[in-house]
């Protein structure tokens, strides 16, 4: 039986995902394994969806198992977001293949990319440095000190499946890198005509409304992923939900530096926020204030997600990776287990049992998650008027 991962975050899933799928089968997948983010996104936002609501979505797409993804990688850099994963995937020892889509679609240009970042020759470390002194962020200096790769990095899919094969390169995973051309609609691009729609356009479109948002979402997401996000409607809640808890934390800090302990907020920017935090009334707004050439939007969002979240820098909790499964397809049922045989880390079947892992990494790391999961339900519950049910309490999905 050949197996092939796939890394996502299905916010929501929509045709695209389906193709990638149908590509994998292709390709020779009998069986398709999804990390899937949790109910926080890189993006630096609360998911549209709450984790197991978007685990049905894949599941009834095409996947087979559905893994969760805790937050401290998901809503984090693409460097971080990819080698976490990978390392996830890795210590499963069930995978054969990753199946990612780029832009690029040609594995041995991104190979050669990935490879050229990882030697750091000292030409490009001299033209990154140079760049950083002009003032560009690290993404654009990093493309510019890679000129025949600039074009290549500058599309956001390229760059994941860049991080991906880094990954796989400097672990020395087992895990075979195969890529898909990223078919329909940009990654940004807001528009649901077309191929395939994007991620993007879909959230546009449910935050716009209108008469025919239901007919654009069947058409770019399918018929049952429409329904169930048709099912909530009413509670989709965003970073703006999260505001109140930043400004608690950016008021009980009375330096700069207290800030600074929170995941990817480096000294300058920790002064950013302090000197505007008197001037803000919602995280967006904070983000556009602090937003700056070196330091792009996206990053001063997952940076504000971070305090407003509570988290910390704490190196011991990434060393307890896990695998929790969130669901899976009742013809796919063995891969559950093969993962509790085979895995080099523990694997979550039943929630409530993780205290059974003795592991303290581990539990530092299932515990935040566990937190954070509650504090998503407990927004939203109290912004649509749905009960509050505790994470630990909410059963497989089966499909």
């Amino acid at each position: 039986m050949k197996i092939c991962t796939v890394i996502a975050e299905f916010d929501p899933f929509h045709l695209g995902h389906a193709f990638l799928f149908r590509k994998a089968r292709e390709a020779g997948a009998d069986r398709i394994i999804c990390l899937m983010s949790g109910n926080y996104v890189q993006r630096g936002a609360p998911a549209i969806a709450d984790r197991q609501v978007r685990t049905e979505m894949a599941l009834l797409g095409g996947a087979d198992l559905v893994l969760a993804y805790p937050a401290r990688f998901s809503c984090s850099s693409a460097e971080s977001f990819a080698s976490h994963a990978v390392a996830i995937l890795d210590r499963l020892h069930a995978a054969d293949f990753l199946a990612f889509g780029s832009e690029e679609g040609d594995l041995g240009r991104l190979t050669d990319c990935a490879e050229a970042l990882l030697e750091e020759s000292p030409a490009f470390r001299a033209s990154l440095k140079a760049g950083l002194k002009r003032g560009l962020s690290y993404p654009a200096a990093r493309a510019g000190a890679l000129p025949e790769f600039e074009t290549l990095l500058a599309e956001p899919n390229n760059i994941l499946a860049v991080e991906y094969i880094k990954a796989i390169l400097k672990t020395g995973s087992t895990l075979e890198p195969v890529t898909f051309r990223r078919e329909g609609a940009g990654f940004h691009d807001l528009g649901t005509g077309g191929v395939f729609a994007s991620a993007s356009g879909i959230r546009a479109v449910l935050a716009a409304g209108g008469e025919d948002a239901e007919q654009q979402i069947r058409r770019a997401a399918g018929d049952e992923v429409c329904d169930l996000l048709m099912r909530e409607r009413g509670r989709y809640i965003g970073p703006d939900h999260f505001s109140i808890l930043l400004a608690d934390r950016l008021f009980r800090a009375e330096d700069p530096r207290d800030l600074t302990r929170y995941l990817e907020v480096s000294p300058e920017l920790a002064a950013g926020i302090f000197g505007k935090r008197n001037h803000f009334t919602t995280l967006t707004e904070m983000a556009g204030l602090c937003a700056a050439r070196s330091v792009p939007r996206s990053r001063v969002m997952r940076a504000l997600l971070h305090i407003a979240l509570g988290l910390e820098e704490n190196p011991a909790a990434e060393e307890g990776l896990y695998a929790h499964v969130l669901g899976f397809r009742r013809e796919s049922a063995e891969l559950c287990g093969r993962l509790r045989s085979q895995a080099e880390i523990p694997v979550i079947m039943n929630a409530p049992r993780y205290r059974e892992y003795p592991d303290p990494a581990f539990r530092q790391l299932f515990e935040e998650e566990i937190r954070l999961s509650n504090l998503y339900h407990y927004v939203r519950s109290s912004e649509g008027g749905s009960p509050f049910r505790n994470e630990l309490t909410k059963p497989l999905v089966i499909v």
